[in-house]
């Protein structure tokens, strides 16, 4: 009998094992697709900083290897062509198809005839943020599950003036945190956008809470090349959307206009004016999104915490009956 009762105790054990790291698993799936996500992501980043390398070089260099790439730069630069036409047009008949959310899952162009992969058509990095993810064409839910994504009918980010590149991408999502972290973000601040031709900084100079629908508030500005980053408000809700709003810097140039009798310009008291009003949005959002974003990594660390204790009081029991 001693035998049979050793084998019940031992698919019992065994069972009980199974169930816990089952929890276990499931419980870190999040996080593990985040780990998962951050990987890819680095992935596609590496390699579009590979084929930006690669251009610069031939663009140098006047070898065989680099003869070999004539073709595809050439693809390069329609697209360059294409996507500064794009952008001239938006401009030129007001965004007109910009009429509703689904706008934005359009794609533009279609980039593989250009010889792009993916659909990414560059890398943003955040270092307030800590993040640098690919900017994916279009708001298709396949591309927005990825990484960041450029919203149709919205400038491509490139040089130029007349343009306002939209930007969005989830508040979290699978355990990658995406722009979850968007609130730290203050007037001041700079991200950069690397595309196929160059290196693009830009400061942050507004913050808005806007509705889903509130097309105004993201329209080119004229003048201005701008990025518009874009995500859901507040965080685990998607009624609201939290904007944050960057211009290109440019050399410093003296300022020049009409000054007031404090000796401020009037681009000086616009930028004052937004500055109040991202620090009263900051409030609000911090006031709304802190508790909700502490409360869960508090929450994923404290279940962490009780899988080991609960992991440790199993195997323990397991030992003392053997």
């Amino acid at each position: 009998m001693a035998p049979k009762k050793d084998r019940k105790r031992k698919f019992i054990n065994g069972i009980c094992i199974l169930i816990y790291l089952s929890g276990v698993l499931f419980f870190a799936l999040p996080d593990l697709r985040g780990i998962a996500n951050q990987i890819a992501n680095f992935q596609v980043a590496n390699e579009f900083k590979k084929e930006v390398s690669k251009l610069e070089t031939t663009q140098k260099e006047d070898s065989s290897a680099a003869k070999n790439e004539t073709d595809h730069n050439a693809d390069l630069d329609a697209l360059l062509l294409k996507m500064q036409e794009y952008n001239q047009l938006i401009y030129v008949n007001g965004q007109s198809e910009l009429k509703d959310p689904w706008s934005y899952e359009q794609s533009a162009l279609d980039l593989e005839e250009y010889g792009v992969a993916e659909d990414v058509i560059g890398i943003i990095t955040i270092p307030k943020m800590d993040i640098e993810v690919p900017i994916y064409q279009g708001a298709t839910t396949g591309n927005m599950d990825k990484g960041a994504v450029l919203l149709g009918q919205t400038s491509f980010p490139i040089e130029g003036t007349n343009s306002n590149s939209v930007i969005a991408a989830h508040r979290g999502w699978r355990g990658n945190k995406l722009f979850r972290e968007i609130e730290k973000l203050e007037p001041g601040d700079t991200l950069t956008i690397q595309n196929y031709w160059e290196m693009l900084t830009y400061k942050v100079s507004d913050i808005r809470i806007i509705m889903p629908d509130d097309i105004d508030a993201v329209l080119i500005q004229p003048g201005k090349n701008m990025v518009t980053l874009l995500t859901c408000h507040p965080y685990t809700k998607t009624d609201r959307r939290y904007a944050v709003f960057c211009e290109k810097m440019e050399e410093e140039i003296p300022e020049s206009g009409n000054q007031d009798k404090d000796g401020q310009t009037e681009g000086e008291q616009d930028a004052s004016e937004n500055a109040e009003n991202a620090q009263q949005v900051r409030e609000q959002a911090e006031a709304e999104d802190s508790a909700l974003i502490r409360r869960d990594k508090i929450g994923r660390a404290v279940g962490y915490i009780a899988a080991a204790v609960l992991g440790i009081m199993i195997f323990s029991v397991i030992r003392k009956k053997e």
